[in-house]
């Protein structure tokens, strides 16, 4: 057994010599956030309690006397129902992509042929009047040389229709030649006609190609019926197809009407 050290006057009980640790100083930052959040917690249940008491009239089921006030409405004049119509569905319309137009090929110049020069439109030969008029005259000439005795051919000098011949309208050569020789070579004997000098006039040729002749027809005849001889000179139009046939013939007034013995 070891030996136990005494005890000595001047040491202390190992209890007493614990020493008390001191406790680390507060920051002041903390300090103030603390008593913020403190703060603002405070503030907003006030205002929790205070807005609730506020809108304690809305939601309360109770009912006052303000609450129990109608009001009716205000109605103005009511224009008429108007029915829009249904909006067509937009069209699809299919466009076709745009393409790059294609490179020309490039051309030599040097190689390349110019076309001729189109000639120019030929100019119709100008018209000779006398020409016309002259060939107009030979065509009545002949007529009234072969009125001068039967028999008389009228598909020589008239057109297949003939729209006029003196009284006779839409007649044929074959019905004229009959007219003729059934009134005219009868009661006309000797007779003979010929164009006044300088009375011929030729109009310009219509769409269908046919002139308007107008002229004095001289005439001189025996009439058989009053045993007399008879001069007239009457105004006469005529009308002549492209080639130069009669489509129309008319004495239009007669100027001159003479008898003699």
């Amino acid at each position: 057994m070891p030996p136990v050290a005494p005890v000595g006057p001047s040491e202390e009980p190992l209890d007493e010599e614990v020493e008390v640790e001191e406790a680390p100083a507060r920051s002041p930052l903390s300090l103030v956030l603390i008593i913020g959040g403190i703060l603002l917690l405070l503030s907003l249940v006030l205002y929790l309690a205070l807005g609730n008491r506020e809108s304690e009239h809305l939601s309360s089921k109770t009912r006052t006397a303000d609450d129990s006030l109608m009001v009716t409405p205000e109605t103005g004049p009511q224009g008429e129902q108007i029915d829009l119509p249904v909006a067509p569905a937009p069209e699809t319309v299919r466009v076709q992509p745009a393409l790059p137009p294609a490179a020309a090929p490039s051309v030599d110049s040097a190689a390349v042929t110019p076309a001729p020069a189109a000639a120019p439109a030929a100019t119709p030969a100008p018209v000779d009047e006398s020409a016309v008029r002259s060939q107009a005259q030979s065509v009545l000439e002949a007529y009234y040389e072969d009125l001068k005795a039967a028999p008389f051919d009228a598909s020589r000098h008239f057109a297949p229709t003939v729209e006029r011949f003196y009284t006779q309208q839409n007649t044929t050569p074959a019905a004229i030649s009959e007219e003729l020789a059934r009134s005219h070579f009868p009661e006309f004997q000797q007779a003979e006609t010929e164009i006044e000098p300088g009375t011929m006039k030729v109009g310009p040729p219509a769409e269908d190609g046919s002139r308007v002749v107008t002229y004095q027809e001289r005439s001189k005849a025996f009439r058989q019926s009053r045993q007399q001889h008879q001069q007239t000179l009457a105004q006469v139009r005529v009308r002549l197809d492209r080639n130069g046939k009669i489509v129309y013939l008319r004495q239009e007034r007669l100027l001159e009407n003479v008898f003699t013995e």
